[in-house]
């Protein structure tokens, strides 16, 4: 692309550290015009930036000896210099994010009118992307499901927003893209999802039985002699259940905060709730009593080992 020269006759040069407000021929105007917008960012205002001309440090639209002047004495540690620099991006001539004495140099030399150096040509504007901004998943570990599995809670959705960028062009090729602000237009909900991790439970002899999952059950009692529905004989291992939930052979460690009833086997079966534990107990039972009293324990935690 043609890189448009700014060219001054060398009278230029003697101006190094004056303050005559020459206007420069062939000044640059910046294409196009950055609107000023506001809009919410995590609860932030921003302001999308404007165009500006390099060179023209002090920002009143023309590139001078008195832009040369505030820079080099800005430059050299002038007081009250440096604040006379009201844009530093038209400093910044040789567009490497500092301002040096290089910047300095080269402005000193399209201002004498050096053939061969000239100021490229920089605009900066505001442009807008619509965007789908994508649901977020938060997980979350439990031991009431499965080890493994997932539990979609809160099924989220997708949010969308228009971005806005502070687009930086040199001689129309982009250098750099800043995003200023984000206007919401819908917004994202996050997803919640539960994972089963599992856990272990500790048993009355201090043994820990590693589990899959838990779950609050509904317990009785019985005490009838005999074989099982899997064919073994009752013991203190033995609990009735209803198949259809906790299948025949479903290792078990069952207790709340008054009983504990230990390691068990789904070794029987008959007319029961759907998560219901009937635990075979023999006659000299020390829970014996208490469960007869309560009749229906509603709050027993059934831990269903691996």
């Amino acid at each position: 692309m043609k890189t448009t020269k700014i060219l001054f006759a060398s009278l230029a040069l003697f101006l190094f550290f004056g303050h005559a407000a020459l206007l420069v021929p062939g000044t640059l105007a910046a294409e196009g015009e950055g609107t000023a917008s506001t809009g919410v960012r995590y609860g932030d205002t921003l302001e999308a930036r404007a165009s500006y001309l390099p060179g023209d440090v002090n920002s009143d639209g023309t590139v001078s000896a008195l832009d040369l002047t505030i820079l080099s004495r800005a430059l050299s540690g002038w007081p009250g210099y440096e604040e006379k620099i009201l844009d530093r991006r038209a400093a910044d001539l040789d567009f490497n994010g500092s301002v040096t004495p290089a910047d300095r140099l080269h402005l000193a030399r399209v201002l004498a009118g050096l053939e061969g150096v000239s100021i490229d040509k920089a605009v900066t504007v505001t442009e807008s992307v619509r965007r789908t901004v994508p649901r977020t998943t938060e997980k979350i570990p439990v031991d009431t499901i499965r080890r493994g599995s997932v539990r979609t809670i809160q099924p989220g959705a997708d949010g969308e927003s228009i971005f806005h960028y502070s687009v930086t062009y040199l001689n129309g090729v982009e250098i750099g893209r800043r995003l200023e602000w984000e206007e919401v237009v819908s917004p994202m909900i996050p997803a919640k999802a539960e994972v089963g991790v599992g856990g272990t439970v500790k048993g009355r002899d201090g043994t820990l039985y590693p589990y899959s999952w838990r779950k609050t059950c509904i317990a009785t009692y019985y005490n009838i002699y005999g074989y099982t529905y899997s064919g073994a004989y009752v013991s203190t291992h033995t609990a009735a259940t209803n198949l259809d939930y906790i299948p025949l052979g479903t290792r078990m460690y069952i207790k709340n905060d008054r009983y504990d009833f230990g390691y068990r086997i789904a070794e029987d079966t008959g007319p029961l709730e759907p998560w219901q534990v009937d635990i075979w107990m023999p006659d000299d039972d020390p829970n014996a009593p208490l469960m007869s009293i309560e009749g229906l324990v509603r709050d027993m935690e059934v831990y269903f080992l691996e």
